[in-house]
């Protein structure tokens, strides 16, 4: 009894034990022998049949090696520490375990049968849920901590990943068409509501009217009272179904300054009510449309500087109230775009002679990925249409002079000047359309060093001002190019592949001197990398990692399942990029994306160990294509 106790108080350290009841735990020790290998000593050969026993390593480290396909070499190790599972998906399928399991020092584990696995399964939901989703488990585990970490404040907020249905706090109130303007600002005053709807007579939403309406078309205006209230009001205002999440809502919030969004379905128009930003934001003390009107009504690079400022703390809020990395990086970005678009706008007051020139300014990298953190630096180009060589170098020079004084201006805001140059003001990237397709043939044709790693930059491309359709014309024929260029991807893969996972043999994570890992260039662009391979192989027009993997991944072949875990690993490590950031702000010090691991708590060590494998599999799967 005493030894039972002993190991239900040392499984609960663990996932998925610490959350079981203890009932179910009493009756797993009981059924769980203690078993010790030596160092080196194989527990479960390579080319052992299906596995009977399911293992939980009790004291020490065991490695598992995949068998190469040629001589007697292994490959695609990692390790498993103390409180891991294995050979668990190999249960599972009823397979061998395909890899060879391996004591890499003097082992203890815990063996249970595989009767006892499945009786565990059947007793445990939650036990059930950590065999199917493993990954996303752990990622949950870690994410409350982290939410309980940074939480500032006890009142609950509603998670940006909420349907917008749940965020409906009452009735929408309407009034019909035909309604005067006293009629609906009666009817405002009644309800206390700071907007009402216009509805016809199927109640399908025709309009919207706010207190900003009042302010700018009413009162200002000294509008006549009993006029039509369609007469002012905004028409065909943008709406989201119910079953939209919130963060979605708050992008369209933070891009164009609405403070409401109805929500309505958008099949048979029936209205379901309205969702303000207090409902998204309850907590924060910077709002999104605070920002926004701060930024359209910017007089100066200084004015869109505070509110870069602005936009820094708002992202820390976000950050302290638990809200998902994805949606904080998105937000982000879009107002980052914003950000772009205003100093455009006083920057080409400077310069007339932009105004009359058909042009795209491009983000690149993150920002064209939108997956901005709180420290990043700049990275953008432009894209013109020239009929003629004269035209060409004419209107170059004027979009260089431009491009110069607004890479200054983004530098003044924040974003400092990119170390490699790349940049707008940079002739070798402010291109026409025709130059474009040029360097970007020269890149595919000829692949060579240089040619690939500034593909891994401008194939991220999105439109952020200007003619987007010059940004539509050049990926849709970047698409096109790369289907009769299959070689080009082959190059891209294997120097994706020449980036591993930083996974030690004999210890957790491979790090540099100073016993530091960069969360940047060695674990977040293993998955970027690899999801630009696939969206490029399938002829996607996504940036976004996740959004390419999830679009392009079924295209390649993944599993749901599999797609999910790539997804929610990228995520992690962003997220940890995040915490980083955040504690810099705290303290006022650099950002940097350096970590030690060892500063980790055991739960975030395996998560991130479980991230690199998963990396290392997404990897293996690319490199299996082209033979790599």
């Amino acid at each position: 009894m005493e030894l039972n106790r002993a190991i239900v108080e040392h499984l609960k350290a663990f996932p998925p034990f610490q959350t079981m009841q203890d009932d179910v735990l009493a009756r797993l020790a009981s059924q769980l022998t203690i078993n010790y290998f030596e160092k080196d000593e194989v527990i479960i050969p390579a080319n052992a049949p299906a596995p009977q026993t399911f293992y939980i390593v009790k004291q020490g480290i065991v490695q598992t090696e995949q068998l190469a396909s040629s001589a007697r070499q292994y490959r695609d190790t990692f390790e498993l520490h103390e409180g891991e599972c294995f050979p668990l998906g190999a249960i599972l399928a009823g397979r061998p375990a395909g890899s060879q399991f391996v004591a890499a020092t003097d082992t203890f584990v815990y063996e249970l049968t595989l009767a006892g696995f499945q009786q565990l399964r059947h007793d445990s939901p939650v036990f059930r849920d950590y065999c199917e989703q493993r990954t996303a488990l752990l990622l949950e585990y870690s994410k409350q901590i982290i939410q309980a970490q940074y939480s500032r404040s006890h009142a609950e907020q509603p998670a940006l990943t909420m349907p917008l249905q749940a965020l409906i706090r009452r009735e929408p109130v309407t009034c019909t068409l035909t309604a005067t303007l006293r009629d609906a600002l009666q009817c405002m005053n009644e309800q206390q509501v700071g907007s009402i709807i216009a509805v016809d007579d199927s109640h399908q939403v025709q309009g919207i009217f706010t207190l900003q309406d009042l302010l700018s078309r009413v009162a200002l205006a000294q509008a006549d009272l009993d006029a039509p209230f369609s007469s002012y009001m905004t028409s065909d205002p943008v709406s989201l179904p119910p079953t939209a999440p919130a963060a979605e809502a708050a992008l369209i919030m933070a891009k164009y300054g609405f403070r409401h969004i109805i929500v309505a379905d958008p099949e048979t128009g029936k209205l379901h009510g309205m969702v303000s930003e207090k409902d998204l934001f309850s907590l924060q003390r910077i709002s999104l449309r605070q920002i926004n009107l701060h930024l359209q009504a910017a007089q100066s690079i200084d004015d869109v500087a505070a509110c870069c400022q602005d936009i820094r703390k708002l992202g820390d809020n976000m950050m302290a109230q638990g809200i998902a990395v994805e949606q904080i990086t998105r937000i982000i970005s879009t107002l980052n775009d914003v950000t772009l678009c205003q100093l455009s706008r006083l920057i080409r007051a400077q310069h007339p002679q932009v105004a009359q020139l058909d042009y795209c300014w491009l983000a690149l990298g993150s920002e064209g990925r939108m997956e901005q953190t709180l420290y990043t630096d700049q990275d953008n180009g432009i894209i013109f249409h020239a009929d003629s060589e004269q035209e060409r170098e004419e209107k170059r020079q004027i979009l260089l002079a431009f491009a110069q004084d607004v890479n200054q201006a983004l530098a003044t805001c924040g974003f400092p000047l990119c170390p490699g140059n790349i940049m707008a003001s940079n002739p070798q990237w402010c291109l026409s359309t025709d130059e474009w397709r040029n360097r970007f043939l020269s890149w595919i044709s000829n692949p060579n060093p240089s040619g690939i790693m500034h593909s891994a930059i401008f194939f991220d491309f999105r439109s952020l001002d200007g003619d987007s359709q010059l940004a539509v014309d050049l990926r849709r024929w970047l698409n096109q190019t790369l289907r009769q260029h299959p070689v080009f991807l082959r190059f891209l893969t294997q120097n994706a592949l020449s980036r591993r996972p930083p996974l030690g043999i004999f210890r957790d994570f491979v790090t540099s001197h100073d016993d530091t890992l960069d969360l940047k260039t060695q674990a977040a662009v293993l998955f970027v990398d690899a999801a630009r391979i696939l969206a490029l192989q399938t002829g996607s027009e996504q940036t976004n990692t996740v959004l390419r993997l999830k679009e392009a991944g079924p295209k390649a072949g993944l599993r749901p399942e599999q797609i999910n875990a790539y997804a929610e690993s990228f995520l992690y490590i962003q997220l940890l990029r995040m915490q980083l950031h955040h504690a810099s702000a705290a303290k006022d010090t650099p950002y940097t994306n350096q970590i030690n691991p060892a500063t980790l708590n055991a739960l975030d060590k395996r998560i991130l160990r479980e991230a690199f494998r998963l990396a290392k599999s997404l990897q293996s799967m690319l490199g299996a294509k082209y033979a790599l």
